[in-house]
């Protein structure tokens, strides 16, 4: 498969940061929200979610939503 150009990624990309704000909406203000995308988790071993988003490994962040909706957040 040839790899994807970056003008093709982009709204992919957009789309997925915008279902995550989305997602983190229901737990957050804004600010917060803004906070959580660009902090180091450890649960992304020390990654920022905001880089794992441009980097098209979404299906992590949302890992961590999904135990945030079923409260086994630590």
């Amino acid at each position: 498969m040839a790899p994807v150009s970056a003008a093709a990624a982009t709204p992919q990309i957009m789309s997925d940061l915008s279902y995550i704000v989305m997602r983190l909406g229901e737990y957050y203000g804004h600010e917060e929200v803004r906070a959580w995308l660009y902090a180091r988790h450890p649960q992304l071993e020390g990654a920022r979610a905001i880089d794992l988003i441009h980097d098209e490994r979404t299906e992590e962040v949302i890992a961590i939503l999904d135990r945030l909706d079923a409260d086994a957040y630590l």
